[in-house]
């Protein structure tokens, strides 16, 4: 059993459940799953730290970036974190599950892994301040995907990073709300004003792994948009298209997507993001990107 398996095989208290312990209105405000004290957390995306602190009730908190699914994975009641600014890979630990007298917050019913998803900051993710989303489902694609990885002859997610002196990573993350409502063909490029002075979502060259996220309200059944990743000539302006993804829309009119590519990013190109809506008249509500980048 990989160390994923391990850590999230006992479902618990649902997101949104009601009960004396939590909010008479919004209810349980994230995912709980069994565990004993001491045992490993276990990262179910790759992620980064971006906050750790103490809540009362809630003990040690931590918030960090969800490096391929987009958002923020926030944990309570949290033993030994991992600090600030750490890089922990799909299957890696970021802490260990605090035990009954570790602190408050784990008081009514022992040991678990207390676990959130915010779509606006660490720091919400960690506290759990609304809104909030139900982080479950992705932690059952992450299963799923760890499960197939297996069969296929894999290790699951028991993963050993390259040799450490052959990785410097760099991370750039890149976060943009507010509410846009671009018409028909037209594009609303994404776009990081950070290391270099371009503007470039990853101003260090080297091998990539982005992840480019956007969220959209309003795109009913049958429209569509396109998330389009590009490499820029610096000196011709020359722009070549490598990856494209299309947006439909849903029944509810609400879509989050992300997109994950990986790329080696010559010195001559900057890369952009491109959201181009197709049909339809969606408001953009949130775009963002997080890049780590390997030196080539």
């Amino acid at each position: 059993m990989s160390n994923l398996q391990r850590c999230y095989s006992r479902p618990l208290s649902p997101f949104g459940a009601k009960g004396p312990f939590w909010d008479p209105v919004i209810g349980h405000r994230g995912y709980d799953y069994g565990g004993s004290r001491g045992a490993g957390i276990v990262a179910y995306d790759d992620m980064v730290v971006e906050y750790v602190g103490r809540s009362t009730g809630l003990g040690i908190v931590m918030g960090l970036r969800r490096l391929t699914m987009g958002g923020f994975a926030g944990y309570a009641h949290v033993l030994e974190p991992m600090p600030v600014g750490s890089l922990i890979l799909r299957g890696q630990g970021l802490g260990r599950i605090a035990g009954r007298n570790d602190g408050p917050g784990t008081l009514w019913d022992g040991a678990h892994i207390h676990t959130t998803l915010s779509w606006v900051s660490a720091f919400a993710a960690a506290h759990g301040n609304t809104p909030l989303d139900d982080p479950h489902p992705w932690i059952v694609r992450a299963l799923k995907e760890d499960r197939e990885s297996a069969t296929a002859g894999g290790e699951g997610t028991i993963i050993t990073p390259p040799k450490e002196q052959d990785v410097a990573p760099v991370i750039y993350p890149y976060q943009k709300t507010g509410k846009w409502q671009p018409k028909v063909g037209e594009t609303l490029r994404m776009q990081n004003d950070s290391g270099t002075g371009t503007k470039n979502l990853v101003p260090r060259a080297g091998i990539a792994i982005i992840a480019t996220h956007v969220y959209l309200e309003k795109l009913e059944l049958g429209d569509a948009a396109e998330l389009t990743l590009k490499w820029v000539n610096k000196d011709t302006g020359r722009e070549s298209p490598h990856y494209v993804e299309r947006i439909e829309g849903t029944a509810d009119g609400i879509v989050k997507s992300t997109i994950t590519f990986a790329r080696n990013v010559a010195p001559e190109f900057i890369v952009v993001a491109d959201i181009k809506v197709i049909k339809g008249a969606p408001t953009i509500t949130l775009t963002g990107a997080d890049v780590v980048v390997y030196p080539a």
